[in-house]
């Protein structure tokens, strides 16, 4: 069992089976390379009569619900003036969390149903809240050798163990259960602390950190000390997968009442920022925005008028900031009738190889580099503050902007050929002060990463 004794990996096939020879995995085929680039097998065949056969990674792992919580609808469509029901519904939980939960909504077809039925007001998908659950995990015995006898598990094997308490550290804190974990739902908190079954002596894992944090701060301290603990040193390689870096943790440093509100002024800031402090000025028309990206695809699509036109002082280079906080990012003009639709479009990740169109089909999604939390620190977790952890070199630096296919083929080029590499940097700021639209989101609220506040310093500033 050598996982963690390869080199700075580069690639993410290689990352992917280290990750099953830790975890396990179904596949019997699959072989990890160590730093020597010897291959040895994952770990032992399990036995499984309802599917595939596992092979059993360096850790087990047990689940047990201790209460299932409750579950109910997320938020309800109602019926409007017109009879029909309403594409938005209204949120159990208020506006500001319900701007992350538009996957929970009913489709318009749904919606049409319901309201040819009668219905007054359909609910939405559920949310369960109140979950309580105890993880349990346990090392594996080790492989037996060519006459049978399995060797002691060694320190070495436990030292490897406790950078698996890390990972669980960080999945407790920055991950979660269920979808949408990245923007705050599914967040978990310790209930308690972490306990020690069987532990050798001497082991690289901080014991404060099994009881939880107190407060930001002391988070920030362990995520410094981290690649210390875990013995691994610092790399400048590139890699095409999120990492943590220095200047990743950032926190409000206004304790919230709950965790609800914490999450919903996180989201509800996100919203501000992307969307309704992006209008224009006193007076402006309620649909033009101040980011560049719909004038991008203006000036992308070459149609000589618009029912909005395009700023006299608009030029290339055409940019995307908003792509930083994910992808694919839609750009829709809102009448389907008006000379705007021909420039609706979307932007996506560029392509494996750095282009944008071609023979190889586009990537279509990009994870946010941004993860928003409420988070507890204190005993009782009295302390609750909304948090941010962001992966700095997964903020994407360019993108490519595809137009949608005209309707009835009019005035069409196929998509391949309109589809650019351009800037997805320069977010709109009054000095130019920021690399990206995540550096200026955070900084301008109020979210910090150093252990004593100081007046002007520019969060992210990467």
């Amino acid at each position: 069992h050598k996982p963690f004794q390869a080199p700075h990996i580069t690639d993410p096939m290689v990352l992917r089976r280290l990750e099953r020879f830790v975890w396990g995995g179904v596949s019997e085929a699959d072989k990890v390379s160590d730093a020597g680039g010897k291959s040895e097998p994952r770990g032992e065949k399990g036995k499984d009569d309802n599917g595939p056969s596992p092979l059993a990674g360096m850790v087990r792992q047990r689940v047990t619900v201790i209460d299932p919580g409750r579950l109910a609808p997320a938020g309800t469509h109602k019926q409007g003036r017109s009879g029909r029901l309403s594409g938005v519904p209204v949120w159990t939980l208020g506006r500001k969390v319900g701007y992350g939960l538009f996957p929970l909504q009913r489709s318009q077809e749904e919606l049409r149903r319901a309201a040819q039925m009668g219905r007054r007001q359909l609910e939405t998908a559920s949310l369960r809240s109140g979950l309580r659950f105890q993880v349990e995990l346990m090392l594996n015995p080790r492989p037996a050798d060519k006459k049978g006898e399995r060797p002691p598990v060694g320190y070495e094997q436990h030292k490897e163990f406790a950078r698996v308490i890390h990972a669980l550290l960080l999945w407790v804190n920055f991950g979660g259960v269920g979808a949408r974990t990245r923007r705050g739902f599914g967040a978990l908190a310790l209930d308690g602390r972490i306990e020690r079954v069987i532990w050798p002596e001497g082991l690289p894992v901080d014991e404060a950190a099994l009881e939880g944090f107190d407060s930001p701060e002391e988070l920030l301290d362990w995520l410094d000390r981290l690649d210390e603990l875990d013995g691994r040193t610092k790399s400048s390689v590139e890699v095409a997968w999120p990492r943590l870096e220095k200047n990743a943790f950032f926190w409000q440093t206004r304790p919230m009442p709950s965790g609800e509100e914490a999450l919903g002024n996180s989201l509800d800031a996100l919203a501000d920022f992307r969307q309704r402090s992006a209008r224009l000025g006193k007076g402006a028309h309620p649909g033009v925005s101040r980011w560049p990206e719909p004038n991008s695809f203006k000036w992308l699509r070459g149609a000589r008028r618009y029912d909005h036109p395009l700023p006299a002082e608009f030029a290339p280079p055409l940019r995307t900031p908003r792509a930083a906080f994910g992808m694919p990012l839609l750009i829709k003009f809102k009448h389907a009738d008006r000379n705007d639709s021909r420039a609706n479009g979307k932007v996506v990740p560029k392509e494996l190889d750095g282009g944008c169109g071609g023979k190889v089909k586009l990537r279509q999604r990009l994870p946010s580099p941004l993860i928003l939390r409420p988070m507890a620190f204190g005993e009782g977790g009295r302390d609750v503050r909304a948090t941010a952890l962001v992966f700095w070199n997964s903020v994407p630096q360019e993108a490519c902007m595809v137009l949608d296919a005209p309707a009835g083929g009019k005035d069409g080029r196929a998509v391949a050929e309109v589809a650019y590499q351009q800037s997805a940097s320069g977010a709109e700021t009054s000095s130019g002060r920021y690399k990206n639209a995540i550096a200026a989101f955070l900084d301008r609220n109020g979210f910090v990463s150093q252990r004593k506040p100081r007046g002007g310093q520019k969060g992210g500033g990467r």
